[in-house]
């Protein structure tokens, strides 16, 4: 994966986009995997500002509720916590055993990763009009900054 490509941040130009009803279908292939129920999905357009599709399943085994993320400029997911709106470190869930269930297509960024810092050599593929969104928005790690609500 080339780690924060130009557009990932959805400022400026699109580029190929990944399309909701591809990420939906990822969405219930998954959820059936680790049989899980999907309560609900949100594609990009349908959140105002957001740079990314959201599903939100149960996992009955698991007790619990988790959000899939999924950037609309590239197949990148993550777990958040379904309670989020706007994400920074403490909203992403640390889930390995899930992350290996992620269906061929999408490529599910480590919890590590995610939560790691934003540094100068890691944004350095982005375009000026996306740098100057980091700057202002100040997102405090690189989920911050991949699965966004910038306006």
């Amino acid at each position: 994966m080339d780690l924060l490509p130009e557009g990932i941040t959805g400022i400026g130009q699109a580029q190929e986009e990944v399309m909701f009803k591809d990420f939906k279908a990822m969405a219930f292939d998954f959820a059936r995997i680790v049989s899980a129920r999907v309560l609900e999905t949100k594609s990009a357009l349908s959140m105002q500002y957001s740079n990314f599709h959201l599903a939100t399943l149960e996992i009955p085994h698991h007790q619990e509720q988790i959000r899939i993320l999924c950037n609309i400029r590239y197949p990148y997911v993550t777990f958040a916590n379904p309670t989020s709106e706007v994400f920074s470190r403490k909203s992403f869930i640390d889930a390995p055993e899930l992350a290996a269930q992620i269906p061929s297509g999408f490529c599910c960024m480590p919890y590590s990763l995610v939560c790691q810092e934003v540094t100068p050599s890691i944004i350095s593929e982005l375009r000026p009009d996306e740098l100057r969104e980091v700057r202002f928005w100040k997102p405090d790690c690189i989920g911050g900054l991949v699965f966004n609500r910038w306006d």
